[in-house]
């Protein structure tokens, strides 16, 4: 039977190359790995804490499983199983399973674990290490309660690549960085931040923290090192991008969205081609400043050099930055109002939530609308920055009435 003494999570600060990792070691035969699952964001979003028995356990997981990672699935990185023979096989022992040791959460996750792998036919016996695919890095703390001699891996690279990646991606699939976006992106690299100043030192050998660069500058190297690091046996399978199936995949990036010519990898990702690419999505040095001081101590600890020269005013005007509306949205918002999105988006949550509060909110006057929005934004991040509490309760929420 599988258990916790060597498993590793791995997790992200954010669109740092999570996903390229996960499939460089997906075909290793002594790792067990399942596809981007990410148990914990699935148990909060699904609610499973409140089944009170074996059968409304199988059934939130059955629901969930079918409907969004099983066959029919349309998501290929995150589809967990490929055929209705292995949808019958894993339920039957996951029902077996459940029955047979609980259903509270760490019960669960052994389930899903056990039961996939003998779905697919693995022997767990030859499995050194169960690595686990957490895409976002909110449940860290619960994760290291949860299980008592657990490992990390956590992707990094120069945030501000990292975060012109993520907003190249949104901009392109919606038109503009909102500010919910702009939040996630932020606060998911803040907690990141946050988990390497607080544990580094103190998970020591536990915590290890890869960065993508080093990847790139050496794949052969850096594999046989986490190759060691997991405590398995270095396979050349692990310097080959594949799925779940085996089938080697192609380079994943949002710049080559409709991008249809021959990629050669030490070109793309060769440090000059990143750099430009990154520049031209930061292009107004504003951008390039509130990130090189919201993440200096970790730029300086990771060897990333700043474009900006640091003075006391400058940090204070990179903090000023974050704190205000980013200033792409607002300018969005000069040019649509009075017809901003905002203001609609604020109308129809307040007919969900408050009934008659959005009766209000259609008699005030575009200025004070316009003023509310720029205040609440603010007010957020000075939460997200100063205050920021348990940062998971602003995100993942529940999708519980989408298995109906």
């Amino acid at each position: 039977m599988l258990n916790d003494s060597r498993i590793t999570f791995l997790m992200t600060f954010g669109h740092c190359g999570i996903d390229w990792m996960h499939s460089l070691i997906d075909s290793h035969n002594q790792i067990l790995l399942t596809p981007a699952l990410s148990f914990y964001r699935c148990w909060k979003m699904l609610e499973a804490q409140s089944a009170s028995n074996t059968n409304e356990m199988f059934d939130i997981w059955n629901s969930y499983i079918t409907k969004y990672i099983g066959p029919d699935s349309f998501n290929k990185q995150k589809k967990l199983l490929h055929t209705d023979k292995e949808m019958e096989v894993f339920f039957v022992q996951f029902r077996k399973y459940l029955e047979s040791e609980g259903y509270d959460k760490i019960s669960v996750f052994w389930a899903i674990h056990e039961s996939y792998a003998h779905a697919k036919g693995i022997n767990t016996d030859k499995i050194k290490s169960i690595v686990v695919h957490e895409h976002m890095p909110w449940p860290f703390k619960e994760v290291l309660s949860d299980f008592k001699n657990v490992n990390f891996i956590i992707m990094m690279r120069d945030p501000r690549a990292a975060i012109a990646g993520i907003i190249k991606g949104r901009v392109s699939d919606f038109g503009y960085l909102q500010d919910f976006t702009f939040n996630i992106i932020f606060e998911t690299w803040l907690q990141g931040n946050d988990i390497n100043k607080k544990y580094s030192k103190k998970l020591g050998n536990r915590l290890k923290i890869v960065k993508n660069e080093d990847l790139h500058d050496s794949l052969d190297k850096n594999m046989r090192d986490i190759a060691d690091w997991l405590k398995v046996d270095f396979n050349k399978s692990m310097l080959v991008p594949t799925d779940a199936k085996g089938i080697i995949l192609i380079p994943d990036s949002r710049y080559l969205d409709g991008y249809n010519q021959e990629i050669y990898d030490s070109e793309f990702y060769s440090p000059e081609s990143v750099r430009k690419r990154w520049l031209s999505v930061l292009s107004d040095s504003r951008d390039i400043l509130m990130i090189e001081v919201l993440f200096k101590d970790l730029m300086e600890q990771f060897g990333y050099d700043r474009i900006s020269q640091y003075t006391y005013l400058s940090h204070l005007k990179g903090v000023m930055l974050f704190l205000l509306p980013n200033h792409a949205l607002f300018s969005k918002w000069q040019v649509d109002y009075p017809d901003i999105e905002e203001f609609s988006r604020i109308d129809n949550r307040l007919k969900k939530t408050i009934g008659s509060g959005h009766k209000i909110w259609d008699i005030l006057p575009s200025p004070i609308k316009l003023s509310f929005l720029i205040v609440i934004s603010f007010f957020r991040r000075v939460m997200i920055y100063f205050f920021p509490g348990e940062r998971w309760k602003r995100y993942d929420f529940s999708i519980v009435n989408k298995l109906k």
